[in-house]
């Protein structure tokens, strides 16, 4: 990206714009930070086929899905995955506890990390990962079953 491009993000926002970002790959860093919000086109429910069984919709009990790690225990083994469930506005919300957020949590376990995913390097919000979403009794959801797909 070269620097006219940033000064027309710049200037839009200077102007009370909000400046979304959505793209795939070769996205440099500092459009990534100069955006409001930046969302990999690999999250978006439904914008790219998956191993998803066409009769379970994204997000729901046993559907494939695409999220990031944000939050990794090492010593203990486990973290949380974070997808969209869908892509209604609010995208700044990325709290899951708050209703008008468009994402959802997984629980996940190193156990069900595929070999080639170096959990020492987790959390990164770089990864893209694909899972199967499970119901987790009442503690909500769980990723199970995950492959990266991408790193940008």
């Amino acid at each position: 990206m070269c620097s006219s491009d940033l000064q027309v993000v710049k200037a839009l926002q200077n102007k009370g714009c909000r400046v979304e970002v959505l793209a795939f790959n070769n996205v440099s860093s500092d459009l990534k930070k100069e955006a409001d919000v930046f969302t990999s086109g690999y999250l978006v429910p439904d914008l790219l086929t998956s191993d998803n069984d066409i009769t379970k919709p994204w997000g729901t009990e046993g559907s494939r899905v695409r999220g990031i790690c944000y939050n990794w225990f090492a010593d203990k083994g486990y973290g949380f995955m974070r997808y969209l469930k869908n892509i209604n506005g609010g995208l700044w919300v990325t709290d899951t506890r708050k209703l008008d957020s468009p994402y959802e949590t997984a629980f996940v376990h190193e156990s069900q990390m595929s070999e080639i995913i170096d959990i020492h390097t987790l959390p990164n919000r770089d990864y893209i990962f694909e899972f199967t979403v499970i119901k987790r009794n009442d503690k909500g959801y769980q990723a199970i079953d995950i492959k990266k797909i991408h790193r940008y």
